[in-house]
């Protein structure tokens, strides 16, 4: 199908721009409107393709918080994995043998390449083309590797074991300024748990929290990150492959065995799509959403019903008004979650 102008209708847009949005049109390469159908249909013309979503919900496609890939066909069964899952784009953390190696683009997401280093020293050996480095051992000069880094022009990943390791990672970082810290876009990848603490001195210097999808059930600590304002992002998988993907990621957040430890529905899809832009230091505000001239990376699901869902029924209740004017998504449960019907990954579809 020719994807140069797509002009969706009849159903639901999950967009900041209009929470009751029914319609989009999508160019090659951007989000070009949201509104109601009949702006749409003032905007379609017979060079167009228009598509009937039949009640069917659009969001942005799924940000994956990151996974360790060694080889090409590592790759290959990722992506897949993803795209099925709804995913556009994916943090990749590539052991530096294997950066050479991988051929990255064979791949349709948008990748975020992080070669995995033992040390500033290896930083200079590093190939072209690498997004950021990451780094697994709190024992090196975690100051002069982030130095090194900051020199490159790299994104900075530290894989903390415990806490001690993320205070030397805090502690080495505060040595440097606040431009500095964003161009650096540090970000703590495979996260189970973080003291309340430390989510305080993270979220003041800028760092993003990468919590793994294999987080237990009791812990509270992506709730108290959330709540403290802290850059969240879910699925930062760097030890293990990522059980859950997706609608069923994100129900693990929203319905929890404490109602104190939930996150709202909102919350929970921002760490999945928006969040991830963020913690890889793109910066620009319309990524992660659809609006005017934002990345034509887009899911459309079958859903059932959709609400703002919270931990809070109060908040549920306001949310719900409509002049609170917030965007509504699937109600989440764990036998109906909202099924893919098509991914489009930079404007093509994909085979799902």
């Amino acid at each position: 199908m020719s994807t140069k102008t797509l002009v969706f209708c009849d159903g639901s847009v999950y967009s900041p721009v209009d929470p009751y949005a029914t319609a989009m049109v999508l160019t090659e390469t951007a989000v070009d409107w949201v509104g109601s159908d009949a702006g749409a249909d003032s905007i379609y013309d017979n060079s167009m393709h228009k598509v009937e979503l039949v009640g069917d919900l659009l969001t942005p496609a799924f940000f994956h918080g990151g996974a360790t890939v060694q080889s090409q066909d590592e790759l290959a069964i990722l992506s897949e994995r993803l795209i099925h899952a709804g995913y556009a784009s994916t943090s990749l953390f590539l052991p530096q043998s294997a950066c050479e190696s991988i051929n990255i683009s064979a791949s349709p997401l948008h990748t975020f390449v992080y070669a995995i280093i033992s040390g500033k020293e290896d930083i200079e050996q590093l190939v072209a083309g690498i997004h950021g480095v990451q780094i697994r051992e709190a024992s090196v000069d975690l100051t002069s590797f982030l130095q090194k880094a900051l020199d490159h022009r790299l994104r900075v990943s530290f894989v903390p074991r415990d806490e001690v390791d993320i205070e030397k990672f805090l502690s080495a970082l505060s040595a440097f300024n606040e431009l500095d810290r964003f161009r650096l876009a540090p970000r703590l990848d495979g996260i189970s748990s973080i003291t309340s603490e430390n989510i305080c001195v993270a979220r003041d210097l800028g760092v993003a929290l990468g919590f793994s999808s294999q987080i237990a059930e009791n812990d509270s600590s992506i709730r108290q990150a959330v709540a403290a304002g802290a850059l969240v992002f879910l699925g930062s998988d760097v030890n293990q492959e990522s059980r859950v993907l997706g609608w069923e990621l994100a129900l693990t957040h929203v319905v929890r065995t404490r109602p104190e430890d939930q996150l709202s529905a909102r919350a929970t899809f921002n760490a999945m799509t928006r969040g991830v832009y963020r913690a890889v230091g793109e910066s620009n505000p319309t990524f992660g959403q659809l609006g005017p001239q934002s990345m034509a990376d887009v899911a459309r699901w079958k859903v059932t019903e959709l609400m703002v869902q919270t931990a809070d029924d109060r908040v549920a209740a306001w949310s719900t008004d409509p002049r609170a004017r917030i965007p509504l998504l699937p109600v989440l449960e764990k036998d109906n979650l909202p099924a893919l019907v098509d991914l489009l990954i930079a404007g093509q579809f994909q085979d799902v």
